[in-house]
């Protein structure tokens, strides 16, 4: 596992603008985001047709591609990772639904954690939208099923990554899922 303080110095590097910098740090993360894109891949989402080493490879050019950007740390780079995985996972669905042409949504089950159906391309859609409005209500909420669903953290890694306890993040979470549940299965007690 590669030392916490070269990632660091690396992305230092990288903000700065130093050639070869960015070379230099992908080896270093590339296990990381991998184990990252298989979870995505395979174990979320085994209906997907998008392979682990593709989604790495593109979101890790997004990351890097995004001059802008500037990384503080190991964690606010994964957590920027598991965003830019999102992203690339979201686009991709979408170019399946257009080339499937497909007539309409299937709602999904939530179960303990997001459970796919066989068409992941309009269950990640759906996520997608629901994780907007999640977004749109509490920010907070939504950054920490980013991260526990789309970057494979743990309770105290969130924390960790957020600033916040692990106790708010177990709140926050339990909630998350129970909201995204009833949103994504349409079952509003509003009658909406």
């Amino acid at each position: 596992m590669p030392d916490q303080r070269e990632i660091d110095r690396l992305l230092n590097a990288v903000n700065k603008g130093r050639p070869g910098a960015e070379e230099d740090l992908f080896p270093l993360i590339y296990n990381e985001l991998h184990r990252l894109a298989e979870v995505l891949v395979h174990t979320r989402n085994p209906n997907h047709t998008l392979q682990p080493t593709a989604l790495v490879h593109e979101a890790y050019l997004r990351l890097i591609g995004d001059s802008s950007r500037k990384w503080e740390k190991r964690e606010h780079f994964f957590r920027i990772a598991a965003k830019a995985m999102r992203y690339v996972l979201i686009d991709y669905s979408r170019k399946q639904m257009a080339s499937k042409r497909s007539g309409g949504w299937r709602r999904f089950p939530l179960e303990a954690e997001i459970v796919f159906s066989k068409d992941a391309s309009s269950d990640i859609l759906l996520l997608n939208d629901a994780l907007n409005a999640l977004s749109e209500m509490d920010p907070k909420m939504a950054q920490i099923v980013e991260l526990r669903f789309f970057g494979g953290m743990t309770l105290d890694e969130t924390a960790q990554a957020l600033d916040i306890s692990c106790a708010t993040v177990k709140r926050k979470w339990t909630v998350a899922k129970a909201w995204l549940r009833r949103e994504i299965s349409g079952d509003h007690e509003d009658g909406s």
